[in-house]
């Protein structure tokens, strides 16, 4: 947008008229006084014009050029010369005159406060005899107020500094069609000028009407509670520019075009230009590793569906699966609809299914009430149900496993940032869970056949960190860090967090790992080739306590990775060795993931 306060300086400005031809002009630039010929930027030599406007509006240039220099006196003549083959020349010669140094500006005491604004004149005011005593005056159209006039000493080579800074302080309330110029200018005693501030201020113009072009169907309330675009909305090139930068990172839309204003007698008129972006995603994961038992390749894998945004509502739905090979699956399913009637309130519900082949299963249910306040930031309560049953194949006392069920309440808080790109979509990503309640089991009491309820207290808390620094050019260090909770009393095997395989512990097999507390770290160093293309080193590091021994333990896996677009989609490439606990250092604790992301 341009500048959104239209600046008038008038100083000096004295051109002697040229005379008229409409053949080309052979022209030279000289000074009055060869001490000023460095300060002139015009050309050596002969110089060549098509028109005398086109001289007028050079000579012209160079004189405001000079007076914003302090040469504000300067004048401009001509004179017909010969040059070295006897042919004519017109010469321009310029007279700058004296450089005043100061212009003393006297403004309304009611501007004082914009000025104030500005860290460059709060020093300014700093400065000895810079602030100078106020006398009384008028201001001409300062609000067609009197006003108690102050004077302020500016270098001239400062002026257009001063007038930028007071122009966007002013435009943050009041209109854009606003003016401020310098009138009544007098000399002073050298090397200071008086001027004073003349300001016309208008009422700031609100924006009544918002027109989204090339995607119409948005999500209103996207632009509404992510974009801070909640009409009326008194108009500032700041305020807009921030939503662009907050609507730029929604996964949902991108922008096309900086947005337009179109000013009318009655009415402001947003023009935001916007583009839907494919959002649906269907992503594989396939592990290869060997089993160390009978010396055959195991097969472990991960499935994620994501449908976003497909009726124009920010709605989001995920269906993820995993499997270890060994009988072990889980099943998840979420669906959220952010914004309910263009409110900033939502809904998020999710279910999740855990089975061990017979031995046990445990189904968790969720639903939570979403507020996002404004840009990326999301703050959730809900309740979670649990339940755990055991199967044939278990003996609940040795293994410490057992049927129960769990009632929690939850807090959460989020911030997320993607990046518009396939092979990086991550900028940064924060969460934060805390939720509290009771377990429940059922326990027999000596000889009786009577069933006792036993209720213990519960706590969960989550912290997850995903963080990309763009180190230099074409490096990058990509770290997530995901730190996990679960105090009370009497915890049990089916309970616990499981982790290992590709989205935690690469390296191991598919949640292969059970604990109540986890500290996990994955990096990657990436070298990036071209837009489509990196190659990356990775280390993971898993340091958690163990339920058998009661000891913290550490586990850890290196390896090297690529990763490179193709027609399909995003395709991952990793090799990994785990090291640690349940692992050892041999090659049959190699694993490969192979990873295929493609949008829709």
């Amino acid at each position: 947008m341009k500048n959104p306060i239209l600046v008038t300086i008038l100083l000096f400005s004295v051109l002697i008229p040229f005379k008229s031809t409409g053949q080309e002009i052979a022209v030279t630039f000289a000074t009055e006084s060869q001490s000023h010929s460095e300060l002139l930027e015009l050309p050596k030599g002969v110089q060549s014009f098509l028109s005398r406007q086109a001289l007028l509006a050079k000579v012209d240039e160079e004189i405001k050029r000079l007076q914003l220099k302090g040469y504000i006196s300067t004048l401009a003549s001509e004179r017909e010369i010969a040059d070295d083959q006897g042919l004519p020349v017109l010469e321009v010669i310029f007279n700058l005159g004296q450089q005043w140094q100061n212009l003393v500006v006297a403004f309304p005491k009611s501007v004082e406060p914009y000025l104030k604004k500005s860290p460059w004149l709060k020093l300014l005011e700093t400065a000895p005899n810079s602030l100078l005593q106020p006398h009384h005056g008028d201001s001409s159209t300062f609000l067609k107020k009197n006003h108690s006039l102050r004077k302020l000493k500016i270098p001239i080579d400062k002026v257009p500094e001063f007038m930028n800074q007071l122009s966007q302080s002013l435009a943050q309330e009041y209109s854009p069609f606003s003016k401020i110029k310098f009138v009544n200018i007098e000399a002073l005693e050298f090397p200071d000028i008086s001027v004073t501030l003349d300001v016309l201020l208008i009422p700031q113009r609100t924006v009544d009407s918002l027109v989204v072009k090339g995607y119409p169907n948005v999500d209103y309330g996207l632009l509404k509670h992510r974009g801070g675009l909640k009409l009326p909305l008194a108009f500032s090139e700041k305020t807009i520019q921030k939503a662009e930068e907050n609507l730029s990172t929604s996964p949902y839309l991108s922008i096309q075009r900086p947005s337009e204003v179109l000013f009318e007698d009655k009415r402001t008129t947003l023009y935001m230009y916007l583009q839907k972006k494919e959002t649906n995603q269907l992503e594989g994961i396939l592990g290869f590793g060997s089993d160390p038992e009978n010396q055959s390749i195991q097969l472990n894998g991960y499935l994620n569906l994501q449908l976003w945004n497909n009726f124009n509502k920010s709605e989001q739905f995920n269906l993820n699966y995993k499997a270890d090979g060994n009988q072990q699956e889980r099943l998840e399913i979420s669906a959220s609809l952010p914004y309910i009637r263009q409110s900033p309130f939502g809904i998020h519900t999710s279910f999740e299914l855990f089975r061990r082949d017979s031995t046990f299963t445990t189904a968790s249910t969720r639903g939570q009430i979403t507020y996002k306040p404004l840009g990326p930031l999301e703050i959730a309560l809900g309740y979670t149900s649990i339940k755990s049953t055991t199967g044939p194949a278990s003996d609940g006392i040795q293994n410490n496993i057992a049927d129960f069920q769990q009632g929690l309440w939850g807090l959460e808080a989020k911030i997320e940032q993607p990046k518009n790109s396939i092979l990086m979509p991550t900028n940064y990503r924060l969460t934060l869970q805390y939720a509290y309640g009771s377990s429940e089991e059922n326990s027999l009491s000596g000889s009786s056949t009577v069933a006792m309820k036993n209720r213990f207290p519960r706590q969960r808390t989550s912290i997850e960190l995903e963080y990309l620094w763009d180190l230099w050019v074409n490096h990058y260090f990509y770290i997530h860090h995901n730190s996990r909770w679960i105090n009370g009393e009497n915890l049990r095997i089916n309970e616990l967090h499981r982790f290992g395989g590709t989205q935690s512990l690469r390296g191991f097999n598919e949640n292969l790992l059970e604990t109540a507390q986890l500290h996990l770290i994955q990096t990657e160093y990436r070298l990036a080739f071209s837009d489509a293309f990196y190659i990356h080193h990775l280390t993971d590091l898993a340091f958690y306590r163990d339920q058998i021994d009661e000891q913290m333990t550490t586990n850890y896996s290196l390896g090297l990775g690529i990763a490179t677009m193709t027609r399909a989609g995003l395709l991952k490439l990793q090799i990994a060795q785990g090291f640690g606990k349940r692992s050892d250092f041999s090659s049959n604790n190699t694993k490969i993931h192979l990873v295929f992301n493609s949008r829709f």
